[in-house]
């Protein structure tokens, strides 16, 4: 069932993403995603119509959450039906409201997570904190984490900005995609 979620989300994001077209900042690192999404949302919102992700939606499912605007349901049917009807709604009918600027944390926790969170939501900037040791049970070695991290730099759009921390070896690293 969690798969069938995410593969729904994961095409309502996309779909959503192609009407409305929002500029999508997008924050990774294994510290200071939070504090830095906050940081540019504070700033951001004085201008603009601007949406970030809450929490910790910042993965398969939560990142399209926040594109769609709505919080998970758990496991609650019924709410997961309501999802699907607000889509149908943001689809259908013109949101004027609907984000100009989308601010999205970008977590991973195994190969291959970073590709899949780029797919959906393709960035115009893209901002690297820091790589430290978080999540590495399921990566070779820190260099193979930083090389993930390190896709969503090179995911950025050809007219995008990368903001890279060369404060640390790690993101600095990245300054070279």
């Amino acid at each position: 069932m969690k798969k069938f979620i995410e593969l729904k989300l994961r095409y309502w994001a996309k779909l959503i993403l192609k009407k409305y077209q929002p500029a999508v900042i997008a924050i990774t690192g294994s510290v200071g995603k939070t504090s830095t999404k906050e940081a540019i949302y504070s700033i951001l919102k004085k201008e603009k119509r601007v949406r970030q992700s809450e929490k910790n939606y910042n993965n398969e499912i939560g990142l399209p959450l926040t594109i769609i605007g709505s919080y998970s349901p758990g496991k609650n049917i019924f709410g997961w039906i309501i999802i699907g009807f607000k889509v149908l709604w943001l689809l259908i009918v013109e949101d004027k409201n609907y984000p100009e600027i989308l601010i999205l944390e970008m977590g991973i926790d195994k190969p291959g997570d970073m590709d899949y969170l780029t797919e959906i939501a393709k960035p115009i900037i893209g901002v690297a904190t820091l790589v430290g040791s978080v999540h590495l049970e399921h990566f070779k070695n820190r260099e193979a984490l930083q090389a993930e991290k390190g896709k969503l730099i090179s995911s950025i759009e050809k007219a995008g900005y990368a903001i890279i921390n060369f404060d640390d070896e790690g993101t600095k690293k990245m300054a070279e995609k």
